[in-house]
């Protein structure tokens, strides 16, 4: 179990066996619902015993298309219309976008209630599960609109990883490798391991997953509203979401984070930060664990339009996450001008060869 220190109420990560129990000590009869991921029902309403609260269910629809203001709105509308108050509990079973819509909507109704979260994928597990940020799109571009409203508790279920299918492990596998990295050698060393084990890995997720998540609190406590040293955590995400958008979210959020990493890994190689051995390093765990293909981008033109729209741009500069060595990052504004452009079509230059063979 870990606790987490936030500004508004300490709240506990608790590692559960039985799901079940777990669900029934949260709920208070006429003022609890529920907001569950369409696909985890269909894998899993057997299993959870929820049966007898159907009308307090509503299903979302997990894609980054109804991941807006939108389908906030629509589910405010049915609390309102069920009478959900002021001190209703809200439980949530999904990933990370099921998590954004749910802690949005609660954060704006009635100024904040309560919501209990029970992460089903890997990388909700391993990152997003805490730190209290939700964000959702607008106008299609990725986490417009955003809000910090942390869980009351968080249970994880390991199990629930049983039935992930293997881009979603990948994806989940992406923030793990990155948060390992930010840490220190120790760390990008034991999750290199495992990643060497990965038909075994049954044997290491759930230490992997406590890591990332012990790694990830350390830093949100010392910057729980992201305005200074939590912001490394934003490593790899730049280029991520940039490539996400760029290919109408055919890469999902995990896969996009590694890319992202490799790409600010390459800047930082090229303006003399990153060793060399340190930068093929990594590409290497990257190319071995992930079997990855180099999303080829002919447009960089157009891909630095979309950085533009990043939250994290100013201007003509982008506040960037660089590597200078294992569990050392810094943040540093790179002007987007010709020379990044030139060191974006070298990579993908490159790349595009090196994740071929």
């Amino acid at each position: 179990m870990l606790t987490i220190k936030s500004t508004h109420y300490d709240y506990k990560v608790s590692f559960i066996n039985n799901i079940n129990e777990s669900i029934s000590n949260l709920i208070i009869k006429g003022r609890t619902s529920f907001l569950i991921d369409k696909n985890v029902w269909a894998l899993y309403s057997n299993e959870l015993y929820l049966q007898d609260y159907l009308d307090d269910v509503y299903f979302v629809t997990a894609v980054e298309d109804h991941k807006t203001i939108y389908d906030v709105i629509d589910i405010l509308k049915i609390w309102q219309v069920k009478d959900i108050q002021k001190k209703s509990r809200i439980i949530i079973f999904g990933g990370g976008i099921t998590q954004d819509i749910g802690a949005f909507a609660c954060k704006i109704y009635y100024r904040g209630i309560d919501w209990y979260f029970f992460p089903t994928t890997l990388l909700a597990m391993s990152d997003s599960c805490i730190g209290a940020k939700c964000g959702v799109n607008f106008n299609n571009f990725k986490n417009q609109l955003g809000v910090f409203h942390a869980p009351k508790e968080v249970y994880i279920y390991i199990p629930f990883i049983e039935t992930l299918k293997i881009e979603d492990i990948y994806s989940g596998l992406g923030e793990i490798f990155k948060l390992h990295i930010s840490k220190d050698a120790e760390h990008y060393n034991y999750c290199k391991k495992s990643f060497e084990e990965l038909g075994n890995l049954k044997a290491y997720i759930k230490q992997l997953v406590y890591q990332s998540l012990k790694i990830k609190k350390e830093i949100i406590e010392l910057d729980e509203y992201d305005t200074g040293i939590r912001r490394i955590l934003n490593y790899g995400h730049t280029f991520g979401h940039a490539l996400e958008k760029y290919t109408n979210n055919e890469i999902s959020h995990g896969i996009a984070v590694l890319w992202g990493m490799d790409i600010s890994n390459y800047i930082s190689y090229q303006l003399h930060y990153l060793s060399e051995k340190d930068y093929l390093d990594i590409k290497n765990v990257i190319k071995t664990t992930f079997n990855l293909k180099c999303p080829y981008v002919t447009d960089i033109d157009k891909l630095l339009q979309v950085i533009k729209r990043d939250k994290k741009s100013e201007s003509d500069f982008i506040n960037m996450v660089l590597l200078t060595k294992i569990g050392n990052l810094k943040l540093e504004a790179i002007a987007l001008d010709k020379n990044l452009k030139k060191i974006l079509k070298d990579y993908f230059d490159e790349s595009l060869g090196f994740f071929s063979n």
